[in-house]
């Protein structure tokens, strides 16, 4: 099962994910769309869901260095948790990877949240936690969503801390907003 998640609490931005998301179910896409205001209210439509029945999860929202928000919250990834002691990501992801397909693949599309010294230890954080390939991107998106990096269990990030500014679309690495992504056939 396929599953998108948008943040509705977002203004504009709220019916940009939801036209998307109604756009990419037009073809092979999701086969549930949650929208969502808090973590909490994540966590909780993502556990009614069968356990290993998710092959993908994409989560399209806000991020920064190290972090993602959904609603009005933050959550952290270890380097930045001292500084925001509302949310760590652990918590949030940990009580959902038993949803999860041995193959899942969970996707932020959201705004740099692999970039920097904060995004590595975010991106294996959540890879860990999770038990699947995560992918995210190091650059600001919008309709091209650029330097994608995926990171997976037990192996250290390998990417360098370049990256931040605009998507390129020219670069390899980058995708369109209604790309379903590097991880199908």
């Amino acid at each position: 099962m396929r599953v998108f998640i948008y943040d509705k609490h977002q203004g504009w931005l709220t019916w940009m994910w939801a036209i998307g998301s109604w756009l990419r179910a037009l073809r092979p896409g999701p086969d549930k769309i949650l929208r969502v205001g808090s973590w909490d209210e994540m966590v909780e439509k993502l556990q009614a869901l069968p356990d290993g029945s998710v092959t993908r999860v994409e989560y399209w929202g806000h991020g920064t260095s190290g972090g993602v928000k959904c609603g009005k919250e933050w959550a952290w990834g270890p380097t930045m948790k001292s500084k925001d002691p509302v949310r760590y990501i652990v918590g949030p992801l940990s009580q959902v990877s038993h949803v999860l397909a041995p193959d899942a693949v969970w996707w932020w599309r959201t705004c740099n949240s692999f970039w920097g010294v904060a995004g590595k230890p975010f991106a294996k954080a959540c890879a860990d936690t999770l038990g699947c390939k995560v992918a995210a991107f190091t650059r600001i998106i919008w309709w091209w969503q650029g330097d994608l990096r995926i990171a997976k269990p037990s192996v250290e990030p390998d990417w360098d801390n370049t990256g931040g500014g605009y998507s390129n679309p020219f670069k390899h690495d980058t995708v369109w907003c209604m790309s379903r992504g590097p991880f199908d056939a």
